[in-house]
């Protein structure tokens, strides 16, 4: 994969489309391309969290312990592992190639740098963990009221 096409790849990130082009650069070129074939593990639930993706292409399976099924579908653009690079933990959800894939990888130690260098990204970053976390916030609020009304 060229750098144009890393960049291209990047910019379809909503965390990344509105970082400065000469930090996305860095960023494009300090990626590693990675394949995965349909049915294969990117990352597994339990196993320790070293580096964050971005899936150019195909579309990844997200699936978590003791809940059934899948969670989430990722298609292009999607980010991952950002979450556990904050937290310096094990990954809580196995995430497999659903078809075949090109994913975008870089260790955690070349993105702290990188955030280091370009804190307006990570303010950026920040702000997609916010988002998220309002969301479980919401989902958690949804699933107590609908408890109380179902044993009310």
């Amino acid at each position: 994969m060229t750098l144009e096409e890393r960049l291209r790849a990047l910019i379809e990130v909503p965390e990344f489309r509105d970082m400065a082009a000469d930090a996305r650069a860095v960023l494009a070129a300090a990626m590693r391309e990675e394949f995965f074939a349909a049915g294969e593990t990117v990352v597994e639930a339990g196993e320790h969290a070293d580096r964050v993706f971005v899936l150019c292409e195909g579309s990844l399976v997200v699936t978590q312990p003791r809940r059934a099924g899948v969670v989430r579908t990722l298609e292009r653009g999607a980010l991952l592992g950002e979450l556990a690079f904050f937290e310096d933990e094990v990954r809580t959800a196995t995430v497999r190639a659903g078809i075949d894939s090109v994913l975008l990888s870089l260790p955690f130690e070349n993105f702290r740098a990188f955030l280091i260098a370009h804190p307006g990204s990570a303010l950026i970053l920040a702000g997609r963990i916010v988002r998220v976390l309002r969301g479980l916030e919401a989902e958690v609020a949804r699933r107590s009221a609908g408890s109380a009304q179902a044993g009310g």
